[in-house]
């Protein structure tokens, strides 16, 4: 369309910089546009707006291998069980395809796999490699299943296991590729799988460059067997993990279909571009907490509208209450499915193709995505590819600093964790928590949950637990802000709290805090003149007889030179969230004085 047509010539072309100067005069100087840019990596930047001239290259086409993403449904496998029941739901749940989940050990009893039979969806096959390769032959028996993937990387043991030889297993699965009959069924015979990865607590970054290393690593070692780079592609499967970061989500599975083909480019395949990459996602098991546990309903559809948009091939959904045990619950295997079902049938998000091509804020992040992925990959192969680099411990460092990086941002409640650092429920009295060490998965969110679990604990078999009185100070505006601020602060922390209706008669005020009784009391206010807020209100307190901790609660963020050495007696929106929680819970009535030591 003409720029001089349709009263274009009225809105002449605005400057970037003339966009920002507006903004901030908006922004009436609290922050700055600079202010508002998001890191979900050190490296990564997501600004406020993104215009024409953010978009340096053409678009990222996708090159998805259907047109729509399979629907995956899961069934936990174990020796002796009757398949039957489970294969007849799947005919009619509405799944494409179905991911078997091997035990990790089989003791050399296989697994009845008969009742597949007839089944005719797609099996994705997750498990040990031992297990696989006894199973695999009675997969390929079952000739109605259109295709087998089977969801195993030998390589990725490394991360776990460095002195795991992986050579037998990729030689094993080289010699298949060179023998195997054509018998009509379509069998992936491998993966580079990244969630070992996203378990040990990788950010996207990191993890997207192994999976490319890792992709190298299998056509060098199976073009020893004369196998060629594009060949070896085609069988693998990519398994990523995807959290709930979504738009950088939606990015970086993008860039990976650009990147892989360069890869495998760079072994002299002439065809690369035009082989599609086979991306199974699967939604991130640590970004999954046990408090406020229905929250993870949204999270996972959050990670599933990124994997669909991102152009994912095959789509799997953790249970919202799998982290109470793998399999998650009947009802909570249904919502997983149904996730993916409302995505397709009610949003119809499978009806065109790349809906968000195009995007100045996606094609600008991928572009950066791709820019950061690339580089580290390069710092990969530069020190001898994945298997070389591991042995130096170049991997590893860099997720030892994401892990660090995001359990600080997590703990210090800078990283907003719904129901767990921020808006945390505080009715929910749950006090077994699967931790990290439990279970091998990085959880940020370890530390707040378990401080939680404990003063459940302590409440439930009375232990004491220090009790909280939330009392306004200010205008009703002022008072409504910082009660709202506090409440949601100590929920975190699962502590007991009551709150002082709204007055303004100072001595109604105080007359309510002495009826609680309670071991520690929250004056809450704006953050202007807090210290004299907290003297007027301690004179009246201790002039009526009153005893409890005085502490003063502010919905702002103040640094350094506002507190000074008052720092203690203050809990701030900039306050660290563990570490105070941690100190309030060892306060008492007694330690009124201790109050300016304890509470940061």
């Amino acid at each position: 369309m003409s720029r001089t047509g349709l009263f274009f010539e009225e809105f002449p072309p605005t400057s970037t910089d003339s966009w920002i100067d507006a903004i901030e005069t908006e922004l009436k100087g609290r922050v700055s546009v600079d202010d508002l840019t998001w890191h979900p990596e050190p490296d990564l930047d997501v600004r406020p707006f993104y215009r024409r001239e953010d978009v340096r290259t053409e678009t990222h086409p996708q090159i998805r291998r259907r047109t729509r993403w399979l629907i995956c449904d899961r069934i936990h496998l174990s020796p002796g069980m009757d398949l039957a029941p489970e294969v007849e739901v799947m005919k009619e749940s509405g799944a494409d395809a179905v991911e078997l989940i091997l035990p990790m050990t089989m003791d050399g009893d296989e697994i009845d796999l008969s009742a597949l039979e007839g089944l005719n969806k797609p099996i994705f096959l997750f498990g040990e490699y031992a297990s696989l390769e006894l199973h695999i032959d009675s997969l390929i028996g079952c000739v109605s299943l259109p295709s087998v993937s089977l969801l195993y990387d030998p390589i990725s043991r490394l991360f776990t296991d460095p002195s795991f030889e992986f050579s037998p297993i990729l030689a094993a699965t080289a010699k298949r590729l060179s023998t195997r009959n054509s018998d009509g069924t379509r069998v992936r015979l491998g993966s580079i799988d990244e969630r070992p990865l996203a378990r040990a607590g990788a950010g996207c970054i990191a993890s997207s460059a192994c999976l490319l290393s890792g992709l190298a690593c299998w056509i060098r070692f199976l073009g020893g067997w004369g196998i060629n780079a594009s060949c070896v592609a085609s069988e693998l499967t990519f398994v990523v993990s995807v959290g709930t970061s979504l738009l950088p989500e939606i990015a970086r599975l993008r860039a990976l279909r650009h990147l892989a083909p360069q890869v495998v480019s760079a072994f002299g395949t002439r065809e690369s571009d035009s082989i599609p990459v086979e991306i199974h996602a699967v939604t991130s098991e640590t970004a999954l907490p046990t408090y406020d546990i229905h929250t993870n309903l949204i999270r996972t559809t959050t990670q599933a509208f990124a994997a669909v948009l991102g152009g994912c091939d095959s789509l799997s959904i953790h249970p919202f209450d799998a982290v109470r045990g793998a399999e998650g619950s009947e009802q909570a295997r249904r919502c997983a499915r149904n996730i993916q079902l409302i995505l397709r049938h009610e949003s119809r998000l499978g009806d065109v193709e790349d809906p968000i091509a195009g995007s100045y804020y996606i094609e600008a992040l991928t572009n950066q995505m791709i820019e950061l992925i690339w580089s580290r990959f390069l710092k990969i192969e530069n020190a001898g590819g994945l298997v070389e680099a591991i042995g130096q411990g170049i991997p590893q460092q860099w997720i030892s600093e994401d892990r660090d990086r995001i359990r600080s941002e997590t703990e210090s409640g800078v990283r907003k964790i719904v129901g767990v650092t921020a808006y945390a429920d505080a009715r929910d009295r749950t006090r077994t928590i699967v931790s990290t060490i439990e279970t091998g998965a990085f959880r940020a969110f370890d530390g707040i949950e378990l401080f939680r679990s404990e003063v459940n604990s302590r409440l439930d078999t009375g232990e004491t637990v220090p009790s909280v009185h939330l009392v306004g100070a200010g205008t009703p505006s002022e008072q409504s802000r910082g009660l709202t601020f506090a409440s949601n602060f100590l929920a975190c922390g699962g502590f007991p709290v009551t709150e002082a209706a709204p007055a303004l008669d100072p001595d109604a005020v105080v007359q309510e805090a002495l009826r609680a009784n309670p071991s520690i009391i929250m004056v809450c206010g704006s953050p202007d003149a807090w210290k004299s807020k907290l003297e007027q209100f301690s004179e009246n307190y201790r002039s009526a007889g009153g005893s409890a901790a005085l502490l003063y609660a502010t919905y702002g963020r103040l640094n350094n030179s506002d507190m000074e050495s008052v720092t203690d007696r203050i809990v701030h929106a900039g306050s660290h969230l563990l570490e105070t929680l941690e100190s309030v819970l060892n306060i008492g009535p007694e330690d009124d004085e201790k109050s300016a030591e304890v509470v940061l």
